[in-house]
């Protein structure tokens, strides 16, 4: 089964990717400090769907040197990946609560 893709976010060794319905978001590349969101540091060279956000509505998906960021609908921000050189800091996944006009 196929589903559309609404947008890409690049880092250095790493994609994220996520549906047109906002429902499920894609990673794969280099898993180096957890920053595809997938509780491991493995690399996947597939797509593989962060369980995560399974239908909860995702708005918008970023991506840093060696970190991820994930927006959803109800304006909660995830974090992943490396907390050096003053980006987002975080183990696996780190959930803050925001009003962000996007």
């Amino acid at each position: 089964m196929y589903e559309y893709i609404f947008q890409v976010a690049c880092g250095l060794n790493h994609t994220l990717a996520l549906s047109v319905d906002g429902n499920t978001v894609w990673a794969f590349g280099d898993g180096d400090y957890g920053k595809l969101g997938l509780e491991s540091t493995t690399a996947k060279p597939s797509p593989q769907p962060i369980e995560t956000f399974a239908s909860i509505g995702v708005k918008k998906v970023c991506c840093g040197t060696q970190f991820s960021v994930v927006l959803t609908r109800d304006g909660r921000l995830f974090t992943f990946g490396q907390g050096k050189l003053f980006q987002v800091s975080m183990r696996y996944i780190q959930v803050l609560k925001l009003k962000l006009a996007c």
